[in-house]
């Protein structure tokens, strides 16, 4: 019974919106944001287990032309 109530509340909340969805619709782009896609290989960039911290390099480097450190 709550699922048939909030399915009618989406129904009734998607009769609101515009038949023709532009690039600004907030409502569409997090819905595309969400939808996990099988092979992306970009999947994991935004997870924790992707964001390992690694050893810095602290000793005296050649400066280079963009300032990076090794």
């Amino acid at each position: 019974l709550e699922k048939q109530v909030s399915l009618a509340a989406e129904l009734e909340a998607e009769k609101s919106k515009p038949f023709a969805r532009t690039a600004d619709d907030q409502d569409l782009n997090q819905h595309l944001k969400g939808i996990q896609r099988w092979g992306d290989p970009m999947a994991k960039a935004g997870t924790a287990a992707a964001t390992t911290t690694r050893p810095k390099y602290r000793g005296p480097y050649p400066p280079n032309r963009f300032g990076i450190a090794p």
